[in-house]
């Protein structure tokens, strides 16, 4: 059976580079992050299985090495769809947000 979590408000704080942690009750097979405009940067996320300790969410690529799965973003305004199957997670930005704060949203789905 198909688990769905409507979308949920993650913000970025004005000069910040990292939101709160967000706790989805369960884990998600899937994650959809819909990326406002920001400041020139990238959008990576953090995940825990505990809640506490964050790391960078990798991937491997073909050859065997592992690489941050992240997503260039100016312009902003498209969603951007991971394989997750994390409970906890933060959205990070390579940049300060030195505008204003940043709302991204965020919808979990799966099994």
């Amino acid at each position: 059976m198909q688990r769905t979590l409507g979308w949920i408000d993650v913000e970025i704080a004005q000069n910040g580079t990292t939101s709160d942690a967000v706790d989805l009750g369960v884990p998600f097979e899937n994650l959809l992050i819909y990326v406002p405009t920001i400041d020139n940067a990238t959008v990576t996320t953090e995940v825990s299985y505990d809640g506490t300790t964050f790391t960078a969410f990798r991937t491997f690529k073909d050859d065997g090495t592992s690489v941050a799965v992240l997503s260039g973003a100016t312009t902003g305004g498209y969603v951007w769809r991971i394989p997750f199957g994390f409970q906890h997670f933060k959205v990070k930005v390579g940049a300060e947000q030195s505008t204003a704060k940043r709302t991204f949203k965020v919808f979990a789905f799966g099994r």
